[in-house]
């Protein structure tokens, strides 16, 4: 589902990427072109000048991201390896240093276990369901450690910090292809004219000129990026579902979490999307003899001082568009999850 999704907002997501890199997109900057004043303007001048396949540039990189060569198993049963929860609690009341040690000594086993995970994975291939996985792993770590008083985290706590460090383990595992589906939509021109030809021809360049560091620029900008919009997309869902389903005391119906998806997809992409123009800025350096920005930081300040607030907000109205999929994937891994549990898997 999620290279399907991937290859129909497509266009609506190249758009996205260049509305928001064409201040530091040297094609366009550098080249003369005129700058693109909106997402029809965008869609519509990339048609004429490069053909309509073209609005599906990058599309590939974007669905490998979707389909890694490896993923999780959901027949996973064991969520407490060597039945540990138990006499970690026993231990920590009485000796809160030894249970802490326990506990980190559970933590290390849990992620012991989801490394051979990713190795045999079978069912599900995409790494957004790896993310998804990923943060019920966590949440379960959190929720599940104990101390004096009981949990660790738990409620809201945990699920932000679980979506965050979902988001920000898988961000990791998939930088490089992320940076070139960035890179390769970005990159306007025909054939004959751009830059990459494709993925590897990225990603070897690339890795000639700035070495492995090139293929990461951008990793702390996209790690806050991703502590934000995960922490709220996944945390936000989770919360806001749990208040509901005990203020009715029955679980929500499907238009209703639906309902719930959207809204925190659309409001976690809009207060996260400064951090977002900002990564994505930073990506457009590699490779570059001359790179526009020095850091991090220094993007912030550069962009605010010369084009203004508004221009980190520019592409905003694409991503939403685009954001109905990702709701869509949120309520859908819910119902897998429910199936799963009925089946016993």
């Amino acid at each position: 589902m999620g290279g399907m999704v991937h290859t129909i907002v497509a266009p609506i997501e190249r758009a996205k990427l260049l509305l928001q890199t064409q201040e530091s997109n040297l094609a366009i900057v550098a080249g003369g072109r005129r700058k693109f004043k909106g997402m029809l303007d965008c869609i519509f001048r990339t048609v004429k000048e490069e053909g309509i396949l073209s609005l599906w540039r990058g599309n590939g990189s974007s669905v490998l991201r979707y389909y890694p060569s490896v993923a999780l198993n959901f027949s996973l049963k064991a969520t407490n390896p060597l039945g540990m929860d138990k006499l970690i609690g026993l231990i920590s009341i009485a000796q809160p240093p030894l249970g802490a040690f326990l506990l980190m000594l559970r933590f290390s086993l849990k992620m012991k276990l989801f490394v051979l995970l990713i190795v045999n994975l079978q069912h599900v291939r995409s790494s957004f369901y790896l993310h998804l996985f990923m943060q019920d792993l966590y949440k379960n770590i959190l929720r599940d450690g104990y101390s004096e008083g009981g949990h660790v985290f738990s409620g809201a706590s945990a699920n932000f910090i679980a979506g965050a460090a979902a988001g920000c383990t898988t961000l990791i595992l998939i930088y490089p292809l992320d940076i070139a589906h960035t890179r390769l939509a970005a990159d306007i021109g025909r054939s004959n004219v751009r830059q990459f030809r494709g993925i590897y021809h990225f990603l070897s360049t690339i890795r000639e000129k700035d070495g492995i560091q090139g293929i990461y620029r951008g990793l702390p900008a996209s790690l806050q990026g991703m502590i934000v919009h995960r922490g709220l997309y996944f945390g936000g869902f989770d919360t806001i579902k749990e208040i509901l389903s005990e203020e009715s005391k029955t679980e929500l119906t499907l238009w209703k979490r639906w309902v719930v998806a959207q809204a925190v997809t659309t409001s976690a992409g809009l207060l996260s999307y400064p951090l977002d123009t900002v990564r994505r800025r930073m990506m457009m350096q590699s490779g570059l003899e001359q790179p526009m920005y020095h850091s991090t930081l220094h993007c912030w300040k550069t962009i605010y001082r010369t084009e203004g607030v508004s221009s980190f907000y520019r592409g905003a109205l694409s991503n939403i568009f685009r954001s109905t999929g990702a709701a869509a994937i949120l309520v859908l891994y819910d119902e897998v999850k429910k199936f799963m549990k009925w089946g016993g898997l």
